[in-house]
């Protein structure tokens, strides 16, 4: 077998490891990706993305940036074509693309022994955010950038050739996720090593025939297509201020150590291991040429800075890193030594990773499968069938689906979107009634509530105390449940025959362990 048929099949296997470690089915009760199509159906039936909090009965005008209202209208045309099914499925080539893409750009930097061993070493980090998100497209953008800043020639560039893409990548990144603005700072990284390369800083800067001076002029272009969205410089400054005022705690922004002490350890002790690994790595690689490895070190620190801060970036380290640690380590081993070793031994090891069900290969612990996970949809069935009368009180995790299922029939009390809503109202009002039994009682009164439809493993402090207390409470009934959500109604005539035809014994409830 030839070397190059070799190191085809050898990466071949490592994406195709990494597309069924993401083929888990979609948990819709908890997602944002119900939302997202229906922000793309709104867009085609109002002829504009939606700019405010828009579905709630609470805050419905309060103004929000809809910073991936693009990626909202590609799943809805997805699935409206081909359902979860075949959306699931567009995601997962779109991520194996992604890691093709960084592989591809790592060639140009490290031998494929160095760049499979280091894919291998990321893999469960590959894996972590599988689930369908606008992030997605954050992903792709930068394996893009990175491959086409990889083969950007030293002199004598087309400058159309390279600003035209640029220009069109950027103006669907910023509209499509709020990560947009790390592609600025992928492109710094190259011109920081172009000119540590150079030494000649400003000359360098202005020569748009020298690669210093055309990387100069990408990220300028970067900056000027980032304003072209429709809230203009609000939408440029929107991932700078967006944790500004949030009044929620989302866990994917939480750091390493709160996930390390709250959600057990697998990834993000892998995480912990893949830093230090990297760490060695830059220490060596800067004693050995500081000069050469002062900018791939830089952008490893920045990216693994903030995956360790907010754990939703591990996947964006993970990935950045197949390039630049497959570099630093290349450089720390260079020789004739050949390839065809480690390519082999990544061939049987990504393929093994297919059949082996150990949390360090697959920590989801999930069947594999495409679409929806088996019978999410019944509790939005059970409303609709039912002819459930409002208004609902619903928690913050479920707030995708319950706009996906029944708006504008009904209408979410939250939905998970801290930035869509005041601070104000997440903490003094939402959190606080599940917190607090007088300020539930106190709203209730207000707001008259009729039902409460909540996802069952909330996991946050106060959410499992206050479904066992609504259980318990003789005003409320429990009239559906399944391994999702669970739908409780108000004692009252309105629904007396619900109650009658699906009223479940309070016994069958207890509380136990949260997942």
């Amino acid at each position: 077998m030839s070397r190059r048929l070799l190191l085809f099949f050898s990466f071949a296997a490592i994406c195709l490891a990494v597309g069924v470690m993401t083929t888990l089915p979609i948990n819709l009760a908890t997602v944002d990706l119900g939302r997202h199509i229906k922000n793309g159906e709104l867009f085609f039936s109002l002829g504009a993305p939606i700019g405010t909090n828009f579905y709630s009965f609470t805050e419905p005008d309060f103004p929000a940036v809809n910073h991936h209202w693009a990626a909202g209208v590609a799943f809805y045309l997805l699935w409206k074509a081909f359902g979860f099914e075949g959306l699931h499925l567009a995601y997962i080539a779109l991520h194996v693309a992604t890691v093709a893409l960084f592989m591809a750009a790592a060639l140009k930097r490290a031998d494929a022994r160095w760049v499979a061993s280091i894919t291998l070493l990321l893999m469960p980090l590959l894996a972590h955010r599988y689930e369908v998100r606008p992030e997605g497209v954050s992903y792709f953008a930068l394996a893009l950038l990175t491959f086409w800043l990889t083969r950007l020639p030293a002199a004598s560039p087309s400058l159309p050739r390279v600003l035209v893409p640029v220009a069109v990548l950027s103006v669907v990144w910023v509209n499509s996720h709020i990560f947009f603005f790390l592609g600025w700072g992928v492109t710094l990284a190259f011109m920081l090593e172009a000119f540590m390369t150079n030494g000649q800083v400003s000359r360098a800067f202005l020569d748009l025939k020298r690669r210093e001076g055309v990387l100069s002029a990408v990220l300028l272009t970067q900056l000027l297509a980032s304003l072209a969205n429709p809230w203009h410089i609000h939408g440029f400054i929107e991932p700078f201020t967006i944790l500004r005022e949030y009044g929620y705690m989302v866990v994917e922004n939480q750091p390493i150590p709160f996930a390390l002490s709250r959600l057990g350890g697998g990834v993000y002790w892998h995480y912990v291991v893949a830093g230090v690994v990297c760490l060695l790595m830059a220490i060596a690689s800067l004693i050995k040429d500081a000069r050469a490895a002062l900018a791939p070190v830089m952008l490893l620190a920045f990216f693994y800075t903030l995956g360790f801060y907010a754990v939703r970036g591990m996947t964006m380290f993970a990935l950045l890193a197949i390039p630049f640690a497959s570099a630093l380590l290349g450089r720390l081993f260079q020789g004739p030594r050949p390839a065809w070793a480690a390519c082999a031994l990544a061939a049987g090891f990504a393929g093994a990773m297919l059949f082996l069900r150990e949390p360090y290969f697959s920590f989801h612990q999930r069947p594999h499968q495409l679409g929806l996970a088996p019978g999410v949809n019944g509790a939005a069935a059970f409303i609709k069938d039912t002819a459930l009368a409002g208004p609902i009180f619903n928690n913050y995790d479920i707030g995708g689906y319950f706009i996906f299922h029944l708006y504008p029939t009904h209408r979410p009390f939250v939905d998970n979107r801290p930035e869509a809503y005041s601070v104000a109202f997440l903490r003094e009002t939402y959190q606080a009634m599940l917190a607090d039994e007088a300020t539930w009682r106190r709203v209730d009164a207000r707001e008259n509530f009729n039902a409460i439809f909540f996802y069952r493993y909330d996991a946050t402090q106060h959410a499992q105390p206050f479904l066992i207390r609504r259980i318990a409470d003789p005003a409320w009934e429990a009239v559906y449940v399944d391994a999702y959500n669970i739908v409780l109604v108000k004692q009252n005539p309105k629904n007396a025959r619900i109650i009658r035809d699906y009223a479940l014994p309070k016994s069958m409830f207890s509380a136990g362990p949260t997942r």
